[in-house]
């Protein structure tokens, strides 16, 4: 199986590396910000995919079918949140309802900010909106495909999306925000190259 390992970040930073000097060399001239934004975005996404996605069981034999995938599945809302937190009340055990509720809020916050900022993709609220429930729900329907052929054991979970999507919506909201001021202060990162002239 496939797990998280530093050798992925390390080829990826290797390739993002190579294709940014190939850029700053046609180009001559490069944004500080803007590549230490991209390498964190891309670091970030490597992270959620295989938080989300990983790992991939090769071995037919290390899937585990004994469970109904229906155990698997949550489509009433706020029902896992509401059970998990009477169970760490009852255990007077906080951290799990706390790590999820943040966690799950948090996932896709970078993702959303990126692209209001650095893409401008979202041109209004209602965008934002849309994607807010798109890329959570594209997120459970790729896990439980993933549980139905290779039982992860995963958990297929509406308070899940509602989370993420908040998360989502309020990364679009800060990007939107403070977009003009952080435009503004990029324009003080551009790095421009001398141009080199050949001496006959």
């Amino acid at each position: 199986m496939i797990n998280i390992k530093p050798i992925y970040f390390v080829i990826a930073s290797t390739v993002f590396l190579i294709f940014q000097i190939a850029s700053i060399i046609r180009k001559r001239e490069f944004n500080i910000l803007q590549v230490l934004t991209k390498y964190i975005f891309l670091n970030y996404c490597l992270y959620i995919i295989f938080l989300l996605f990983f790992p991939i069981y090769i071995d037919p034999r290390a899937i585990d079918k004994s469970q109904p995938i229906t155990n698997n599945i949550n489509v009433i809302p706020f029902a896992s949140l509401i059970d998990m937190a009477k169970f760490d009340i009852k255990n007077e055990y906080y951290t799990s309802f706390i790590k999820n509720v943040v966690g799950n809020t948090l996932l896709l916050l970078p993702l959303s900010l990126y692209v209001t900022i650095i893409w401008n993709k979202f041109k209004n609220m209602k965008q934002a909106f849309i994607s807010s429930i798109i890329f959570p729900v594209l997120i459970e329907l790729i896990q439980l495909i993933e549980d139905i052929f290779q039982g992860t054991g995963r958990r297929v979970d509406i308070d899940d999306v509602i989370l993420n999507g908040i998360g989502f919506f309020t990364g679009y909201w800060i990007g939107r925000k403070f977009y003009s001021a952080i435009k503004e202060m990029s324009l003080h990162f551009n790095v421009r190259l001398k141009r080199t002239h050949n001496i006959r």
